[in-house]
C-alpha cells in the first residue's frame, strides 16, 4: 500500500524479498506523527468488521450503500485533523483510503495507480475470483481546500473515472463496475456513487 502510493521505496533483495525505506525526513515525519495516530484511533474507536463485511457485499452483490456510509463514517472519526503541509496532499487521502480497503485481503486484490482506459485511476478493489464476487469498485480522490467545493469535486472525480474510461481493464476482465468520486477537505467528505 505504501509502496504503491510512494511512501516507501522498495527494493528486491532476493526473488520475493524487497528491502522498504521511507525515502526521505518529511515522509518519516509523517509516519511518526500522522499514521501512528491513525492506527491507535482506528483500534481504538472503529470496528473493521463493519467496513469489511459490507465490502464484501458491494463486491458480491454489488450493493453499495452501507459500504458508502460506513467508508463516510470512518473517515469523519478516523481521519487526523493535521494540516499534512505536503507539496501533494491527495497522496495523503488516498494512502489512508488504500489503508482501510486493505482490510480486503483475503479473496481480494487492492491496487494504486493501475493503468486503465486514458489514464492512471487512484484505487481500485476487486474480487480475485468469481468466487468472491463479480463487481470492481474505483474510486478517484480528490482535495479541497473549501469545503464548499466537495460536492462538485465529487462529481467531478466520478466523471473523471467515466470520460476517461478507467472501468475499462476491469469490464474486460467480466466485472461490473461501481465508481466512487470522492472529494475531502480536513476531516469532511463528500462521497458520489455510480454503476459502469
Amino acid at each position: 500500500m505504501f509502496v504503491s502510493s510512494g511512501y516507501l521505496t522498495a527494493t528486491m533483495v532476493d526473488r520475493k524479498e524487497y528491502l522498504l525505506k521511507i525515502p526521505n525526513k518529511e515522509i518519516e515525519e509523517f509516519f511518526k506523527e500522522v499514521v501512528s495516530t491513525w492506527l491507535e484511533e482506528i483500534i481504538e474507536n472503529y470496528s473493521a468488521d463493519d467496513m469489511y463485511m459490507s465490502l464484501k457485499l458491494m463486491l458480491r452483490e454489488g450493493s453499495y450503500d452501507k459500504f458508502k456510509e460506513n467508508l463516510e463514517s470512518f473517515i469523519k472519526n478516523s481521519l487526523s485533523y493535521y494540516d499534512f503541509g505536503f507539496k501533494e496532499p491527495e497522496r495523503v487521502y488516498k494512502a489512508f483510503l488504500l489503508g482501510i480497503l486493505s482490510i480486503a485481503i483475503n479473496g481480494f486484490e487492492v491496487e494504486s495507480e493501475m493503468e486503465s482506459g486514458y489514464g492512471r485511476l487512484d484505487v481500485v478493489v476487486y474480487p480475485k475470483d468469481e468466487r468472491y464476487g463479480k463487481y470492481a469498485a474505483i474510486f478517484e480522490v480528490k482535495r479541497s481546500e473549501d469545503e464548499d467545493k466537495l460536492e462538485k469535486l465529487a462529481k467531478k472525480a466520478l466523471e473523471q473515472i467515466r470520460s476517461r474510461n478507467y472501468y475499462e481493464k476491469m469490464l474486460a476482465k467480466g466485472y461490473k463496475v461501481i465508481g466512487f468520486g470522492i472529494a475531502f477537505s480536513g476531516k469532511r467528505v463528500v462521497i458520489r456513487t455510480s454503476s459502469f
